[in-house]
């Protein structure tokens, strides 16, 4: 992870958004459980992950690694085609 703890401005740098966007996301997020205040200061607001978020991260990470070795092991990069090759024909 890029960031333990984070602001709106770390997210309007990386990623391009508006102040607002960022603090809408945020704000969603926060109500989904995936991210939570720090009150260590007033302003900026800080942020940090949840343990729900970091989960989901790992997970999509694993599913991606596993994704990679599966096209590896079938040699069909095409993600189209691999699925194509993965279906039960029935008869």
């Amino acid at each position: 992870m890029k960031y333990n703890i984070f602001t709106t401005k770390n997210l309007i740098n990386d990623y391009g958004v508006s102040r607002m966007g960022a603090l809408d996301w945020l704000h969603n997020k926060e109500k989904e459980g995936f991210v939570e205040r720090l009150k260590i200061t007033k302003c900026p607001i800080n942020w940090r992950l949840t343990d729900k978020a970091l989960k989901l991260a790992n997970s999509i990470t694993d599913w991606q690694n596993d994704l990679d070795k599966l096209k590896k092991d079938k040699k069909i990069y095409d993600s189209n085609k691999l699925l194509k090759s993965l279906k039960t024909k029935f008869k």
